[in-house]
């Protein structure tokens, strides 16, 4: 696939932050019945300095996940007060922003799967959610993935993230990341007794099971996992790959499920539009852990 192009990070840090905050904190208060009122003006918090201690989930030694720190990774923190409700940065309405972005010193952590942040957090907080993605990671989820044929796998594990919660002594925090993504990796073989091109490939569930596939970011970036706005398909588009008669593409679907059973024991379809016609079989679906990958298979046949 493309690598993904990196904006601008200090962008990408302050979009990021300001969704957490749009999602966990609420931009308008929903009991105030004046909406023309001034908002009280807004007083920053107490900030203190912390060290925090993060270790990436292992996602089973695969190379399709983010399981080393790199270079362009960030770590986002989100304070929670003892009764479980986000603690602003700034007081007042509207509230600025939720999240607390520390610092990493990637010369030093790269390639591992632990790394230290320091930074300053929000004073007072009882518990702590904390994010970690890469710096390109800028269109999650991915409802409608492009890949190129070539390249699918060289650069999929930025297209992960993970999270994970933290409460107890804020002078020993320690994070372990969780995956939220889980993979499909998708072999099709060709015995339609032709070259054939591939256009586009579809895992579809019927009306009755729809709901399994993520849309939503500010779902996404919630912890714990919150019911997400879903659909029930998602498309990998591959960029006008023919093969020959006998031959095999294995394709990955990465998957943002509704929940890790979702799936499990229903009924879904895999489709795929090539340029002699499309293809469809029906699979049933299992518990699909987030941090692991799945193998299924499809052969396309002369009709």
């Amino acid at each position: 696939m493309r690598r993904l192009k990196l904006k601008s990070e200090k962008l990408l840090i302050v979009l990021l932050t300001a969704l957490l905050c749009a999602f966990l904190s609420g931009c308008k208060d929903s009991n105030n019945d004046n909406d023309d009122e001034e908002p009280p003006a807004t007083k920053p918090r107490e900030m203190i300095e912390v060290t925090v201690n993060t270790v990436l989930d292992d996602a089973g030694k695969t190379a399709n996940f983010l399981t080393k720190w790199e270079e362009h990774m960030y770590l986002i923190v989100i304070c929670y007060d003892k009764d479980g409700k986000v603690i602003n940065r700034n007081q007042g309405n509207p509230p600025r922003l939720s999240g607390d972005g520390l610092s990493y010193s990637s010369a030093e952590w790269v390639g591992s799967n632990a790394a230290t942040f320091a930074g300053k957090i929000t004073k007072g907080a009882d518990s702590l959610v904390a994010y970690a993605f890469y710096s390109g990671l800028n269109n999650l989820p991915f409802k409608d993935i492009t890949f190129d044929a070539d390249r699918m796998y060289d650069d999929l594990r930025y297209i992960d993230f993970t999270s994970g919660s933290y409460k107890g002594d804020m002078e020993n925090i320690s994070f372990t990341l969780k995956h939220r993504k889980s993979l499909m990796n998708l072999k099709v073989t060709n015995k339609t007794g032709r070259t054939i091109t591939y256009l586009k490939l579809h895992l579809r569930t019927d009306e009755s099971n729809k709901a399994f596939y993520g849309t939503g970011m500010y779902e996404l970036l919630s912890f714990p996992p919150v019911e997400m706005t879903c659909t029930n398909a998602v498309s990998v588009k591959i960029s006008d790959f023919s093969v020959t008669d006998g031959a095999e593409l294995t394709v990955p679907f990465p998957l943002w499920l509704k929940n890790e059973a979702v799936l499990d024991g229903k009924a879904f379809n895999i489709v795929a539009e090539t340029n002699a016609g499309t293809y469809a079989v029906s699979k049933t679906g299992k518990k699909y852990e987030s941090g692991r990958e799945y193998d299924e298979e499809m052969v396309l046949e002369t009709k």
